[in-house]
């Protein structure tokens, strides 16, 4: 089984990553930890939902979906080259969103169809719509 590095050491290793601009749709490696509670955890795939505007202003935040490989109620499935290059089913959790720094940003994996944007889009607005 493959180790990760702890949280603070993919932080202290990402101090070295300044000129990341992910766009929107693009499937990054993205490490998650340090976590709390039932946070996704780990280094993983995330889609980056949030539009290019937002991921170029000087914050250097962007709102990311993780993508694990356990398919559950209400996720969203988007295939992904393995590591050698084979596709691979991965599942996108709404319920999971989160702004990151782009310092948790690790390597770019591809970019997502325009449709399974969407799809968590619309997901993602069904969790937070107010009700009427």
């Amino acid at each position: 089984m493959r180790t990760q590095p702890n949280g603070a050491a993919l932080l202290a290793m990402a101090s070295t990553m300044t000129d990341v601009s992910p766009r929107q749709g693009q499937v990054w490696w993205t490490a998650l930890d340090p976590v709390a509670g039932s946070e996704i955890r780990q280094t993983r795939p995330a889609l980056v939902l949030s539009r290019n505007e937002i991921n170029r202003l000087p914050r250097h935040l962007s709102i990311v979906v993780p993508i694990t490989s356990t398919q559950r109620a209400g996720s969203v499935p988007v295939t992904l080259p393995d590591a050698d290059g084979a596709p691979r089913i991965g599942y996108a959790e709404p319920w999971q969103t989160r702004a990151i720094s782009h310092s948790r940003l690790r390597s770019l994996i591809g970019e997502a169809p325009v449709d399974v944007c969407r799809d968590v889009a619309n997901r993602l607005r069904v969790l937070t719509e107010p009700p009427e």
